[in-house]
């Protein structure tokens, strides 16, 4: 186990036995010494622009707290420093070895106390929707674990249709030469599903008396994130369960006929840390907000969190659009005790209760995705009094989940084909050492033996571009067009006069008829290299281009779009023909201009708002769908990156997939 599930294991072995702590300190009341610190606090920790929406917190130390420094110096060194892909999750065993899920794969990998890992352990284990954020996510051991070797994990399950959702399954773990699974039962699962590949949540925390605490999300999509404060939906909630998938009777919604009874808390939007409060017993989380308001929370039985009518954060997008009811603050909605605005895209939490490293003791450290920091938290009480922020990698790694190992050490999983798990100890004084950066996964083995290639191989598909459009909405039967625009050959520049930067004119484009089912064609142009919300972004898109039009011509004007034909959502707002790349300085961007032929017409007042809205009527009826991409220019005008280096308090990023 790791400190976060740190309750009902009196049965494990002494080595598992952290030091014991204060009362004040367990209740995360400031020290004396935390005290001083605070009281000669500098400036906020946060330096960045917000997302300019004018949101004002509701008290005092909510957001933007001092900078808090601990004046710790550690030593980070590789537990496992390769041979982990996208892992998601991990918990140390009594044997002092370290159990591990690796998302993507769907499988379970055991670490040895020198950091060897075990074969994958997949027999037995539910199939998962690996798509997007998706896969095999968290484990717990059961609090009587040293005795039933019993262990949970949260997946992201496959349902008909492309349809998923979150789910709950419990095994016997047999360690071994050959590590295995006994007796697996899928003992939760979430409803409705949706199909949507993102915002499963997925951390699971045992309470005090046993149950077990399962954070989800709102699923990313506009038909689930209007149901998160639905309580006969299932959809943006934490739900409290017992070990066999029955509800505890004392679930605050029991015997409610228009409820569902395993709702503990909602109004969430995508927990992805928590961890149980050793002197208070409750639940604390940590969930994604959107653009600005990542928040923690401590979530209560019964109360309501208020997504999405009430957040600190805004929409996707230069535009700062505010979400639901335009409020931070509503009477019978909860505040978060803290939140980000920029948002640091949260991973795991953890509280750091161990004599071990003192001046941490009763710190609250929130992993950060995209931010290649730790966030620290100084506490007093449940009021965040500091933030300090530790990053613990030469290079810049996103951290996906944390705990507090055995040996009292902060134990930091890190995210990607090349993750490692760290371990930062105190060390007696001078510079931190931080853990030499990440080496590059190897590269994976050909399936077929390489032969010579007639034309180029397709380009690599980076991981936003498992959300393109034609993806997403694959063709029925697999009917391909052949789509082509006289502005420049596929795979090559798009020259500058068709950017945004100068121009922005239309190249035009030109398609093969679609089957004689087609009754309309679309066309959806996404950027793969600039992922938020991890979805490529939408950059343009026109629908209802009547069956007998297979081509556009270059300049086309507004009044110029073919009879019927509508112009869906873009990132800068509807309405505009045409937007064409906007690469930032650095690596060009991929721009895919998707054409897909439809076996339906979409209705004349059709007006998409978003990505999702604009793509739920197409589903499923894509009979054929083809593109070109061309990599974007950036503007020559724009001063080159700077050289990167590990910076204290990165620069703002676009949020980067979960």
């Amino acid at each position: 186990m790791k400190l976060r599930h740190a309750f009902g294991l009196a049965a494990a072995a002494s080595s598992l036995v952290l030091a014991a702590c204060s009362t004040s300190a367990a209740q995360g009341i400031a020290s004396a010494d935390t005290k001083a610190a605070i009281a000669a606090a500098g400036p906020p920790a946060e330096t960045r622009p917000t997302n300019k929406a004018n949101y004002t917190p509701a008290f005092e130390g909510q957001t933007r707290a001092p900078e808090v420094k601990a004046n710790v110096s550690y030593d980070v060194t590789p537990v496992v420093a390769s041979g982990l892909n996208a892992p998601f999750a991990f918990e140390f065993l009594p044997s002092g070895k370290v159990l591990i899920t690796e998302r993507t794969l769907g499988q379970f990998r055991i670490a040895d106390k020198d950091g060897k890992l075990s074969a994958p352990i997949k027999d037995g284990v539910p199939a998962v929707a690996a798509q997007g954020q998706g896969g095999l996510l968290d484990v717990a051991l059961d609090p009587n674990f040293a005795t039933n070797q019993m262990i949970y994990w949260s997946y992201s399950e496959p349902r008909e249709e492309r349809m998923n959702n979150t789910a709950v399954a419990k095994a016997k773990l047999v360690d071994g030469p050959t590590p295995k699974l006994e007796n697996v039962q899928v003992i939760y699962h979430q409803t409705p599903s949706l199909a949507s590949p993102l915002h499963f949540g997925s951390r699971l925390v045992f309470a005090k008396d046993g149950t077990l605490f399962v954070t989800q999300g709102d699923r990313s999509i506009l038909p689930g994130r209007v149901q998160a404060e639905d309580l006969k939906s299932g959809i943006g909630k934490i739900v409290r369960i017992n070990t066999d998938g029955s509800i505890p009777k004392d679930n605050p919604f029991v015997g409610r006929a228009d409820v569902r009874p395993e709702i503990w808390s909602y109004g969430h939007r995508n927990v992805q840390g928590a961890f149980l409060h050793p002197a208070t017993g409750e639940l604390w989380e940590l969930e994604h907000g959107p653009q600005g308001g990542d928040e923690i929370n401590i979530a209560k039985k019964g109360k309501d969190y208020g997504w999405p009518s009430v957040t600190y954060g805004v929409e996707y997008g230069p535009a700062n659009t505010k979400i639901g009811e335009g409020l931070t603050q509503k009477a019978g909605i909860e505040q978060p005790i803290y939140y980000w605005d920029p948002v640091i895209a949260p991973g795991g939490l953890a509280y750091y209760n161990s004599d071990v490293i003192k001046p941490w003791k009763g710190s609250v450290f929130a992993a950060g995705l995209n931010s290649n920091y730790v966030a620290r938290l100084t506490m007093d009480g449940a009021k965040v009094r500091g933030e300090e922020r530790m990053t613990f990698s030469e290079g810049k790694e996103r951290y996906r989940d944390i705990g507090v190992g055995p040996d009292g050490a902060l134990y930091v999983l890190t995210d990607g084909p090349a993750a490692r798990l760290l371990r930062v100890a105190a060390k007696s004084g001078g510079t931190s050492t931080l853990a030499p950066a990440a080496a590059a996964p190897p590269p994976a083995a050909p399936a077929t033996p390489a032969v010579a290639q007639q034309s180029p191989p397709p380009p690599a598909v980076e991981p936003g571009a498992s959300l393109l459009a034609t993806v997403t909405m694959p063709a029925k039967d697999g009917a391909k067009l052949t789509v082509s625009t006289p502005g420049w050959k596929n795979m090559e520049d798009i020259p500058f006069r068709y950017t945004q930067y100068q121009g922005n004119n239309f190249p035009g484009l030109e398609w093969s008829k679609g089957p004689a089912a087609t009754k309309s064609y679309a066309i959806i142009m996404q950027d793969t290299d600039l992922v938020m919300r991890g979805s490529p972004i939408l950059h343009w898109s026109v629908v209802n281009i009547p069956p007998t039009v297979t081509k556009l011509e270059a300049g086309m004007a507004p009044d110029g779009k073919p009879a019927s034909a509508i112009y869906g959502p873009n990132y800068q707002g509807a309405g505009k023909p045409y937007l064409g790349p906007r690469t930032p300085p650095g690596p060009k961007h991929r721009y895919h201009m998707q054409v897909l032929a439809l076996d339906t017409m979409l209705p004349a007042d059709f007006a998409p708002k978003n990505y999702d809205e604009l793509i739920a009527p197409i589903k499923g009826h894509v009979v054929a769908s083809g593109e070109v991409i061309g990599l974007g220019q950036a503007d020559p005008a724009a001063p080159p990156p700077a050289p990167r280096t590990p910076p204290a308090t990165p620069p703002a990023t676009t949020p980067a997939p979960n």
